[in-house]
């Protein structure tokens, strides 16, 4: 089951629990976000040290960004930027 799909059934995933801890919210909180939309919590099954994350409004901005260009798309235009 998805996040989305245990937010919609009112059920609170270990990853939400995580994330309301690090974020010093309530776990319901993290729950009405990821029903709402506006809050996503990502995990990595594959690296499993490393620590859901909540991503939204309401709680810390985490940003990664890669900025540049590829390799197979030398002009800017092409590549729709």
């Amino acid at each position: 089951m998805t996040q989305l799909e245990m937010a919609r059934k009112g059920q609170i995933s270990e990853e939400m629990a995580i994330c309301a801890r690090q974020e010093g919210v309530a776990p319901e909180f993290i729950r009405k976000g990821v029903e709402d939309g506006v809050i996503v919590v990502v995990r990595n099954k594959r690296h499993d040290t490393v620590q859901p994350v909540a991503i939204g409004r309401g709680v810390k901005t985490k940003i990664n960004v890669n900025i540049g260009t590829s390799k197979d798309h030398t002009d800017l235009a092409l590549a729709g930027c």
